[in-house]
């Protein structure tokens, strides 16, 4: 998918202002105000939201007109964020930096070790992405290397401590796997 195309192409925001669902449904897990990582962070819509909360957020993603709008949308509710331009596979992150991890919708399984090793000690991770059954849905990723086996999540995170799982199948949200984890 062009991303930069579809971010200049719609003069709004493609996925809304509001935080996903799975962010404000789970907001009771996330951990004290601290650094915060938004990963693959699109317009920015979660980062600015963990900005109002007090954290201090980078936003990673490969797309110029995504990051722009992303710092805009900080800017409008007030608050600031770090965008960085950055191809997710080559990124390099300080081990044990982190307090939190946010990662909606999107699915690279290689670099979630790097994540994870970025995490401090009691730091948190929110991931929720499209599962393989999806596909009947005609929406969202198609291809099976950017969608999750049933279980998959926890299998990926069975070293941490689980702080919540699900999966939920519907025609409304798609097919999704959503879990929080917290590192020891």
């Amino acid at each position: 998918m062009d991303w930069d195309a579809r971010y200049q192409n719609n003069p709004g925001y493609v996925f809304g202002k509001d935080p996903a669902r799975f962010l404000l449904e789970n907001r009771a897990f996330l951990p004290t105000p601290g650094v915060a990582l938004d990963v693959a962070v699109g317009e920015g819509r979660n980062a600015a939201y963990l900005a109002r909360l007090g954290f201090r957020v980078a936003g990673i993603d490969l797309s110029k007109p995504g990051l722009i709008k992303a710092s805009r949308l900080a800017f409008e509710y007030g608050v600031a964020i770090q965008p960085v331009m950055a191809d997710l596979t080559k990124i390099a992150l300080a081990p044990a930096s982190l307090d939190l991890i946010v990662c909606i919708n999107f699915l690279e399984r290689r670099l979630l070790p790097v994540l994870m090793e970025a995490l401090k000690p009691k730091g948190r991770l929110f991931m929720e992405t499209y599962t393989k059954g999806q596909v009947k849905y005609g929406f969202g990723p198609s291809n099976a290397e950017h969608l999750l086996n049933e279980g998959e999540l926890l299998d990926l995170f069975g070293a941490f401590r689980v702080v919540f799982y699900r999966e939920h199948d519907n025609e409304i949200t798609g097919a999704k796997a959503g879990i929080v984890v917290e590192k020891s």
